[in-house]
């Protein structure tokens, strides 16, 4: 299911369904890597000229705001939590000449396919295109570790950032199957329950290394939905 790519035409960004809707943070990820340099190429703007590696995309606040039908407030705080998480790094030479952003995409050979690639990410192109592939796990064994861009849907980024910062100060990183099963467990736990984000928070104030039921919760659930724990007290 998660293994291999597979081929994404930069041409179907032209289908009307594309931005039918605002963008979720999924599909805003999967854009920046659509309007990804796969070549150097250098641009005038505003009459400077700026080389643009491979790798590498050059986008502005006000081209995403419109592109992805979001605030400016939201795109900035996306973008910074694509850096927070190592998924992007700003190139600073072309942000000296204060013109336009530029940003790598970190790991950027892992979402590279077969080799056949084309299209210029300036603006998005209708020529022959690329085969992309799903970013590769770093290896837990390497000492390293992966976080994915995306966390599910309910509990906060930043919060969720905090629990990883903290888990690093503690010196046990994250490995992609802890944050499987730490997800995993969240769901179980909002179900008793439980809201996620006060289940994080309790582990970052305690330095605990997992996620655990909330210990001042008002319903003692043991493993009990609300609903069943209310009904089992006589409350429905």
């Amino acid at each position: 299911m998660h293994r291999g790519y597979i081929k994404l035409w930069r041409s179907s960004v032209d289908s009307k369904l594309y931005f039918i809707e605002p963008f979720s943070r999924w599909q805003a990820w999967q854009d920046l890597l659509l309007l990804t340099n796969y070549k150097e190429n250098t641009t005038s703007i505003r009459g400077i000229m700026v080389t643009i590696k491979p790798g590498h995309v050059m986008v502005s606040g006000r081209f995403l705001q419109k592109r992805w039908k979001w605030s400016r407030g939201k795109v900035e705080r996306f973008l910074e939590y694509l850096k927070n998480e190592h998924q992007i790094e700003p190139q600073t030479e072309p942000q000296k000449l204060n013109v336009i952003s530029v940003y790598s995409i970190v790991n950027w050979e892992n979402y590279q396919g077969n080799g056949q690639e084309g299209g210029t990410q300036i603006e998005p192109q209708t020529e022959p295109q690329t085969g992309r592939k799903q970013a590769t796990p770093k290896n837990s064994k390497e000492g390293k570790e992966y976080i994915p861009p995306i966390i599910p849907q309910g509990i906060d980024q930043e919060t969720w950032s905090a629990f990883l910062e903290m888990r690093k100060k503690i010196k046990a990183p994250v490995t992609s199957k802890a944050v499987e099963l730490i997800f995993k467990k969240l769901a179980r736990l909002k179900e008793q329950g439980h809201d996620p984000n006060e289940v994080l928070n309790q582990s970052i104030e305690n330095s605990y290394r997992g996620v655990f039921p909330l210990k001042d919760n008002p319903v003692q659930t043991r493993g009990k939905t609300v609903a069943e724990a209310l009904k089992e007290k006589g409350i429905e």
